[in-house]
């Protein structure tokens, strides 16, 4: 099998790309060559420039996170929440019950009130949640 010849438009993109670096090597070598000490000064700036600023962006979103946190606590909303899909039969308060009980959903919120409080907060017959 042979292998597929090349268009006409790979062998412009390729010959283009062969002239802009060889333009890119005539230009920059000399200087490179000369004067390396500015030239990695240069690259040094260019790539702490870099650094700062995806360094101030990922501050940015950690502190906008925090405050978004912060918010939410303040206003007393849930983190996460339990709810039916949409459409669904609402959940029974036997699901909370079992929920409750388990160890690895208590270690997720310690300060939240045990299934049995939480039935008796709420009206008679409602879930909690």
């Amino acid at each position: 099998m042979t292998a597929p010849a090349s268009t006409p438009a790979n062998t412009s993109a390729v010959d283009g790309l062969r002239r802009a670096w060889g333009w890119w090597w005539q230009l920059s070598w000399p200087a490179l060559r000369l004067q390396w000490g500015r030239q990695l000064a240069a690259l040094l700036t260019i790539a702490l420039g870099l650094a700062l600023a995806g360094a101030v962006h990922w501050i940015n979103a950690s502190a906008l996170a925090q405050f978004e946190s912060a918010a939410r606590q303040s206003s007393a909303q849930a983190d996460t929440e339990l709810s039916p899909a949409p459409g669904a039969a609402p959940l029974s308060d036997r699901y909370f019950g079992e929920l409750a009980a388990r160890d690895d959903i208590a270690a997720l919120a310690p300060g939240s009130m045990p299934a049995s409080a939480c039935r008796a907060v709420t009206a008679p017959g409602s879930a909690c949640g």
